[in-house]
This record gives C-alpha cells, sequence and structure tokens, in this order.
C-alpha cells in the first residue's frame, strides 16, 4: 500500500515516501514514545505510593482492633477478631462508654 499521496508531516509538503523513514519523523515519534513512558511510569509511582498508604492504614486498624478486643476480653482476646466481633460485643453487652471512665 503506497501513501505516496499524504504529507509525510506537518513540516513539509512533499509526497510520503514510504520507503525512507525520515529522521524527523523518527525523533518525533521516539519523543512521543519516551513521553508516554514516562507519562505511565509517573502514574505508576503514585499509584504505588497510594497501595502503601492503604496497606498502612490497614494494619493500624488491625493493630487497634487487636488492642481493643485486648482491651474487652482480657486474655480471653480471640487472637484475629474483627472490628465487626467487636461492635457486635459491645452491642450485646450493652457496653457504655461511661463503664470505661
Amino acid at each position: 500500500m503506497s501513501l505516496g499521496a499524504i504529507a509525510c508531516c506537518s513540516k513539509c509538503d512533499g509526497p510520503y515516501d514510504d520507503s525512507v523513514v525520515r529522521m524527523a519523523d523518527f525523533a518525533y515519534f521516539q519523543k512521543a514514545a519516551e513521553t508516554l513512558r514516562d507519562m505511565h511510569m509517573n502514574r505508576i509511582s503514585a499509584l504505588e505510593a497510594e497501595l502503601a498508604d492503604y496497606k498502612s492504614v490497614l494494619d493500624d486498624k488491625r493493630r487497634l482492633t487487636r488492642e481493643l478486643d485486648v482491651l474487652l476480653n482480657g486474655a480471653g482476646a480471640a487472637k484475629q477478631a474483627s472490628l465487626c466481633d467487636i461492635v457486635s460485643q459491645v452491642r450485646s453487652e450493652n457496653i457504655r462508654s461511661s463503664q470505661f471512665l
């Protein structure tokens, strides 16, 4: 398929010669590819940082859930109590904040 009737780039009016790649066109596409790669790498870095933040929050939530379970149940605390378990226990035992003051 010949593209002879199409101009090769916006910088010239000459016909496109599909047997020769102009260096200016090659440099343009190479720069575009590098720019896209950099944009994607920056996005990946941002997502990795966001993921690290979420992992930190999850670790804090697990630690605080465990601490609350130990405060409520002492030695009988479950190894992996969920926050739902603790809320359910507080509700079923009708525990109020005044009991902890």
